[in-house]
């Protein structure tokens, strides 16, 4: 109530002093014209009644709807700034994370790395061994059998020669007693 006599005081304050001065432009003295004022007065105050009776309630239910819309939306911007802002946070740890665990797995395959290196080392030296064994032995093999098939070579380039030497040497008379011999060794 103290707000409506606040209003009606500030609308009549203008409304008197507009008076005031048409008054002292009519009659060229300082009076005040009272019927002027009283309706001006008057109408102020219908035109209040109907605001304050008729469209007061409107426009406060609009007042508060918009007040209410405002605060809404500001809770929301709020809402939001703070889920904005912890979603930051949480990338920045993300992103903290994956420098930290991307330096993890870069040792880790450097670990593996030389682990795997390691391995094929060692499986190439003993393959190389392996190989080198076989080798050796293949050639010791290859060895033997050329010793062997040098050997037949030489009995048998012997056999020629003793044989071509005794047919050459030998007459009739020593065969005939070679055979005597033979025999005779086989019968007792």
């Amino acid at each position: 109530m103290k707000r409506l006599g606040l209003a009606i005081a500030s609308l009549l304050l203008p409304a008197l002093a507009r008076a005031s001065e048409e008054a002292q432009h009519e009659h060229g003295h300082g009076g005040i014209p009272w019927a002027t004022l009283i309706f001006s007065t008057v109408n102020t105050c219908i035109f209040l009644f109907l605001i304050v009776r008729y469209a007061w309630p409107s426009i406060r239910g609009w007042v508060e709807d918009r007040r209410s819309r405002i605060v809404e939306e500001l809770d929301k911007a709020e809402r939001a700034r703070r889920d904005a802002e912890q979603l930051k946070q949480e990338w920045q740890e993300r992103l903290a994370r994956l420098t930290t665990d991307i330096e993890v797995m870069r040792a880790q395959a450097r670990a593996e790395i030389g682990r795997e290196r390691d391995q094929i080392l060692a499986a190439a030296q003993q393959a190389a061994a392996a190989i080198q064994r076989d080798a050796q032995r293949a050639a010791e093999q290859e060895l033997r059998s050329a010793q062997e098939q040098l050997r037949q070579e030489l009995a048998r380039q012997a056999y020629t020669i003793a044989t071509e030497r005794i047919r050459q040497e030998l007459s009739a008379a020593d065969h005939e007693r070679f055979i005597a011999d033979f025999l005779q060794r086989v019968t007792s």
